[in-house]
């Protein structure tokens, strides 16, 4: 008797040991089974995003979210939450590539990756059981105090007013209703420029952004790092990325974001154009939540 109630307890261990295993947010915009659901929406749009299947042989499958020549345009897609747990520490994956615009100054604005607190936006869908709708997403990471940690790959300088070094950086934004920080540093010191000008739909190669976050249980903050791989070969964009295909570059390095606490987090991307254009695309998804 007593090793039947110690199976049972193990047994109810086991359970309550997968509810609460993390999930991955994933997906290779192939439509696989194991692909994450996402909402796609705009807050200013000419053209929609879209999947598209012409990609090179790593990113057959792809998200364009804006097109070169189609100014005015500011899409998003926001996947369905997959851990319902506090987020203490993430490792995040994404390919992607902005450019075919070419000629300085006349692309613009670049890519938004904003980790939105479900507790405000919901697990799914935009503005669901009552959840606030969806916020416009940005390169700039301007979103209302909710909360959310937000990266952005810039290809435009909006000046110093803005916060921005240049047109081709990386930046950190974390809003609350008690902290608002931000940060920014150029790619141009180490060799890489985002925008590609001779961007071909099939042949051009996708770069490799990767994240690690850990966050502090007890408020001390967040700590961020991110590499960017680099498989550019004969970029002439603006400055031109100097770097050997394959090398890896690390703009953020143990950044401490203050004021950021644990919290169940909902992946989400945003791009945008204005007078300046350029099309920006993301593939190969993974981002991988540790309670």
């Amino acid at each position: 008797m007593s090793l039947l109630r110690w199976l049972g307890a193990l047994g109810c261990l086991c359970l309550a040991t997968v509810s609460v295993q993390a999930q991955a947010t994933t997906t290779t915009f192939s439509g696989k089974p194991t692909d994450t659901i996402f909402t796609y929406y705009s807050t200013q749009t000419a053209l929609d995003g879209m999947i598209m299947n012409n990609g090179p042989s790593n990113a057959a499958n792809y998200f364009r979210l804006t097109f070169s020549g189609v100014g005015s345009t500011n899409n998003e897609l926001a996947f369905d939450q997959t851990d319902q747990n506090h987020v203490t520490h993430l490792e995040a994956d994404v390919d992607f590539r902005m450019g075919g615009t070419p000629g300085a100054g006349n692309y613009a604005d670049g890519l938004g990756i904003a980790l939105l607190p479900a507790g405000v936006y919901g697990a799914t869908g935009n503005g669901a059981n009552g959840a606030t709708a969806l916020p416009g997403i940005t390169e700039e990471g301007d979103l209302a105090k909710d909360g959310a940690i937000s990266i952005g790959l810039d290809t435009f300088d909006n000046g110093v007013g803005a916060g921005d070094p240049d047109a081709n950086h990386i930046s950190v934004r974390y809003n609350s209703a008690t902290t608002v920080y931000t940060f920014a540093t150029s790619l141009t010191p180490l060799g890489y420029q985002l925008h590609q000008d001779n961007l071909d739909d099939t042949a051009s190669a996708f770069d490799h952004l990767h994240l690690s976050l850990n966050i502090d249980q007890n408020g001390g903050g967040a700590t961020l790092t991110a590499t960017i791989t680099s498989n550019q070969v004969g970029n002439t964009g603006e400055t031109g990325t100097s770097i050997a295909p394959g090398t890896t570059i690390t703009p953020i390095n143990g950044l401490v974001i203050p004021g950021v606490g644990i919290y169940p987090m909902r992946v989400a991307f945003g791009a945008r154009t204005g007078g300046a254009t350029d099309n920006i695309d993301i593939a190969n998804v993974n981002f991988v939540f540790t309670p």
